[in-house]
């Protein structure tokens, strides 16, 4: 996990995953607190790549405005109660569960 020069409201970090089928995964995280807190994981798909961070959207955004012009874009976001390390396990099983619908190089896709 690195820490995110971006900081802003939150502090978040780049945190790199492997999900089986699809390799590493590079996702932002963070926990947004308040009644009930949750460790939150999220990433950017922009026209089928993604983006771990703001700046690497744009950037893949205008790369794919150049080659291909518009395409699809989405932030897609999981999240769950923090539960110390096992809130990370959580997420990651999701996540490896789900790959199909959440993320675009995943199989079956």
């Amino acid at each position: 996990i690195q820490p995110d020069s971006d900081e802003r409201l939150y502090p978040e970090l780049v945190r790199r995953v492997v999900i089986q089928g699809v390799g590493e995964v590079a996702l932002r995280e963070t926990t947004v607190q308040g009644a009930g807190d949750r460790l939150v994981w999220y990433w950017y798909d922009v026209d089928g790549e993604l983006a771990a961070t703001p700046r690497e959207a744009k950037i893949t955004e205008a790369k794919s405005l150049l080659t291909k012009g518009p395409g699809a874009q989405r932030v897609v976001v999981i999240s769950t109660a923090p539960l110390g390390e096992q809130s990370a396990e959580l997420l990651q099983k999701y996540l490896t569960d789900h790959a199909d619908q959440l993320l675009p190089d995943a199989p079956g896709i």
